[in-house]
Order: C-alpha cells, then sequence, then structure tokens
C-alpha cells in the first residue's frame, strides 16, 4: 500500500504577491466607492438640514413681522 500523500505545487512567491497586489486594489476600489457613497450621504443630510434651518428661520421672520 502506498500511504504517501500526493505532492501538490505550491503557488510560487510571484504569484502570491500577485494575488496579495490584485486583492489590495480591489480593496481600494472598494473603499473608494464607498467613501463616495458616504459622502454622497453626508451631502443629502446637509441638504435636508439646510431646508429646515431656511423653513424655521422664515417662520421666525414671518413671525417678527406681524
Amino acid at each position: 500500500m502506498d500511504n504517501e500523500s500526493p505532492h501538490t505545487a505550491e503557488p510560487s512567491v510571484a504569484v502570491l504577491l500577485r494575488g496579495i497586489v490584485n486583492d489590495a486594489r480591489e480593496l481600494l476600489a472598494q473603499e473608494m466607492a464607498m467613501l463616495k457613497l458616504e459622502a454622497r450621504d453626508e451631502l443629502g443630510k446637509a441638504k435636508s438640514a439646510a431646508l429646515a434651518l431656511g423653513i424655521g428661520i422664515g417662520i421666525v421672520a414671518a413671525g417678527g413681522c406681524c
């Protein structure tokens, strides 16, 4: 009986490094996409707050005129 396990070829250092670089690029691209979405979300919140503030100021100004 042959009890030895078959030897599998291990990837070279160059292949491993290439994989690491590709993973880093993909992670960076995902991070940039997430930053854009977060910035867009924060801008939307700021617009809503500015609109509410403007309406409030308008109501106060109208109340002060009468």
